[in-house]
């Protein structure tokens, strides 16, 4: 896993690498993650982040 920019990972495409991440590596912290599937611009998850600051959330474009 690598970290790209502000936010940003980019994920190895390799078939022998376990593709499981850990949340709790990611983010720094133990909070629920919720997943956004095709995001778009970003308006939804930011206002979303926004409103729920107890909770991580990723976004992605397909």
């Amino acid at each position: 896993m690598e970290q790209t920019g502000a936010g940003f990972l980019a994920l190895p495409d390799n078939p022998d690498q376990d593709p499981t991440l850990d949340w709790r590596e990611v983010f720094g912290n133990d909070q629920p993650v919720e997943v956004e599937i095709g995001i778009g611009k970003g308006r939804f998850i930011i206002d979303a982040a926004s409103r729920q600051p107890a909770a991580n959330f990723i976004g992605v474009e397909w």
